[in-house]
């Protein structure tokens, strides 16, 4: 017997479903994740003996989202419910190289794109198409790895994309704490220099361009704009000319 958890990130709605038996289990996975709205993120995991699901029940939904991202990789037939940030895409491509080239995995936060791609903030970049995406990306991670290296919430990324000033007004706010005369150029090298450690670290840890890549599911065609993941492996290793 399997067991099929289903747990729908919306705090309003969240909730643990299950079904059993094979027929039922890709139905009952049809079902939820037909049934769910976009914004819920829906994670799933497998779980092939009855007393381990009884004791499943019993974790709060962190341990079970931290013991789904550890056992679910077992389980390929089940790949396109993998734990995945929070935005899908296919259809948004800005967000396909961020989490294809991240340091930190696939992380929404280092290089989110969605506020150019989708509300239009800092400009816009059609995000059904590959023109402009690993640039978007690639300005995103850098500057995102600046403002994490300041100890500022992301959020204020919003105010740096649509007014210029607040970026200098970071910068301003680093050499009165520290005495230094940094420029906005400077600051914008320092984000890359974070971005080219931490991609050392994951090089001397066994990581290469073979890893900055997407599951094949994500070649499939997504309704309703038959959007598809058509960047070549030329094409994402170039987020790294910098």
């Amino acid at each position: 017997m399997i067991y099929n958890y289903g747990i729908i990130g919306d705090e309003g709605c969240a909730k643990t479903a299950r079904s059993a038996g094979t027929g039922q289990q890709v139905q009952g996975l049809q079902q939820m994740y037909r049934s769910t709205r976009p914004r819920h993120a829906l994670r799933l995991f497998i779980i092939a003996d009855a007393a381990l699901a009884d004791e499943f029940d019993k974790k709060t939904v962190h341990e079970k989202l931290a013991c789904f991202a550890k056992k679910l990789p077992e389980h390929r037939a089940l790949d396109r419910f993998f734990m995945w940030p929070c935005a899908w895409n296919f259809a948004i491509k800005g967000m396909g190289i961020t989490y294809a080239t991240s340091t930190m995995g696939a992380d929404h936060t280092a290089g989110y794109s969605t506020a150019t791609n989708i509300l239009k903030v800092g400009g816009f970049v059609d995000p059904l198409k590959k023109e402009g995406q690993v640039e978007l990306s690639r300005n995103l991670q850098i500057a995102t790895a600046l403002i994490d290296s300041t100890g500022l919430c992301l959020f204020v990324a919003f105010a740096v994309l649509d007014k210029p000033e607040a970026f200098n007004a970071i910068v301003d706010m680093v050499n009165a704490k520290y005495g230094t005369a940094i420029t906005g150029d400077d600051g914008i090298g320092l984000g890359k220099s974070v971005l080219k450690l931490e991609r050392a670290f994951n090089t001397e840890a066994g990581f290469t361009s073979v890893h900055d890549r997407l599951p094949e599911f994500f070649e499939e065609l997504c309704p309703p704009h038959n959007a598809v993941w058509d960047f070549t492996g030329k094409e994402i290793d170039s987020f790294w000319d910098f």
